[in-house]
């Protein structure tokens, strides 16, 4: 056995267990999910605003 098999049979263990794994995988998803969709939503009201206006000026 080489020494580096050592080393990386004592590596084995990760940083963070599973569990917090999935609750960080989670959580930034769903701030993903939000930001975008709130993204989406001002991009609409802009829209929605700006042909209002043009409704006005004719």
């Amino acid at each position: 056995m080489y020494k580096w098999d050592m080393y990386c049979q004592e590596e084995d263990h990760p940083l963070l267990p599973r569990f917090f794994t999935w609750i960080a995988v989670i959580v930034y998803g769903t701030t993903f999910s939000l930001v975008l969709l709130g993204w989406v939503r001002w991009i609409s009201l802009l829209m929605e605003y700006r042909q209002t206006l043009m409704l006005l000026a004719n």
